[in-house]
């Protein structure tokens, strides 16, 4: 077995010093990631967001679950029930929605402007809830936020929002009714 000259072990030494500052670099930037909400945290993935399971269950637009309307699929489960409810009624998107795609843009716009870097601004996402009247405007909302920011806008707002506001802006939805 040829033996290892002092060169070769400053030099293994120096590889080994590089690979301990690389893992140092990418665990600090890392973290930095995770306390401003720029990635998951494992236990932030380990939460049920409640929408998940509300996009698989949309087929059934008869249930109480308040997170169902923060299903982008959501709204074509209620026109499904208005049109089974209403046969000789059609869908009017613009009535039954009131607002326009540029006001439903403007709201998920305010919603992903709420979370700041310091402080989070919880009351303009509950003015956004307060102007919404049915639960087809809330998922209508939710679509139109996860267009615009590719994510999931129930997701989103428990990254900055705690269990008490996210329980105002349910209780602000709970009582809609679904058109």
């Amino acid at each position: 077995m040829p033996k290892i000259q002092s060169s070769q072990v400053k030099d293994y030494l120096k590889i080994a010093a590089y690979l301990g500052v690389g893992y140092l670099a990418y665990k600090a930037v890392k973290g930095l990631a995770e306390t401003f909400g720029l990635i998951k945290t494992k236990a932030e993935e380990d939460i049920d967001t409640g929408t998940k399971g509300a996009g698989e269950s949309t087929i059934d637009a008869q249930s109480n679950n308040p997170f169902l309307s923060f299903s982008p699929q959501y709204i074509n489960a209620l026109v499904k029930e208005y049109l089974k409810k209403y046969p000789k009624k059609k869908w009017n998107a613009k009535l039954q929605n009131k607002f326009s795609a540029d006001e439903y843009k403007e709201f998920a716009i305010r919603i992903n402007k709420a979370k700041g870097i310091f402080k989070d601004d919880e009351n303009s996402v509950l003015d956004v809830f307060r102007n919404l009247q049915t639960q087809a405007q809330v998922s209508a909302l939710a679509w139109s936020f996860s267009y615009l920011f590719k994510q999931d806008m129930l997701s989103y707002m428990k990254t900055f929002m705690d269990d008490d506001n996210l329980k105002d802006v349910l209780d602000i939805i709970k009582n809609y009714p679904q058109f």
